[in-house]
Formats: C-alpha cells, structure tokens, sequence
C-alpha cells in the first residue's frame, strides 16, 4: 500500500484512515508490511517507521499514536481541513476548540490531535492523532 497516496481521515479516538486504535502489530504489517524500522520510544512502546508515518504500539493495548511528519503531500484530514496544506490551520482548528500548549505542541482534545512546527517559522511539522489513554499523558 502506497502510503503517500492513503487518505488519513481522523474520526477521533477511533481511527486514522485505516490505521483504527488498538490494532495489533500484526494487523498493521497486514495493511503496510514490515516497518523500514523500529525502535523503542520513551514510553517503551514499540515504534513501526514507514518513512514519514510513524506507528506507536502500546505492549497491552496496541496501536495508541499514529504520527506524520516531515512530508506536506500526506492527506490527513478533520472534517475536510487538510491538516498539512491548509493555510492557517491551526486558526481553522481553533474554531473548534481553543488548543492546550504544552511543550512546544498544541494539543485538540475534541479531536485528539497534537501539532507542533505548523508556527510561521517553517519548522518541520509533525501530527500526532492519539487514542484516549494518551489523554493524560497530554495534559502533562
């Protein structure tokens, strides 16, 4: 499966285009075969690399974090705002809820989705769309 040309639609706390959380690793190399690489996170969760997607499997309950990074064509989607090419995304965002700060990242729990790099500056951006047990963890 061509990961560039995948439509991600976030449906909060449930999924990420076809990526649903609580999916086994097993179910994940079904749908995008073996990881480019793996590591283990902070969190000692297992970490599958696909270039600039990033999947986070929790030992217990699966996946828990997907993350995309890096590569504006990706086509992450909220309610038809693309997350990577619209303009002033995070105002669009803010429409729905006002965003918690936190270490560099701006986190909408409504949707369960962190950003961080979208500033004027052009960092290099990242989304993190996350399951209800990371909720906490975001808070922190």
């Amino acid at each position: 499966m061509d990961i560039l040309n995948q439509e991600f639609n976030i449906v909060p706390y449930q999924s990420v285009g076809p990526i649903r959380f609580g999916m086994s690793r097993k179910e994940i190399e079904t749908l995008f075969g073996k990881p480019q690489k793996e590591i283990k996170d902070m969190l000692e969760r297992s970490e599958l690399i696909y270039g600039d997607l990033s999947i986070k499997l929790a030992k217990k309950s699966g996946v828990n974090e997907v993350s995309f990074s890096k590569d504006p064509s990706i086509n992450l989607t909220y309610n038809d705002l693309n997350i990577f090419q619209t303009e002033d995304i995070i105002k669009k965002l803010d429409q729905i809820e006002k965003p918690f700060n936190t270490v560099g990242f701006k986190v909408f729990f409504e949707i369960g989705l962190a950003l961080t790099g979208f500033s004027k500056k052009k960092d290099d951006k990242t989304a993190s769309v996350f399951a209800k047990e990371l909720i906490a963890l975001w808070k922190m």
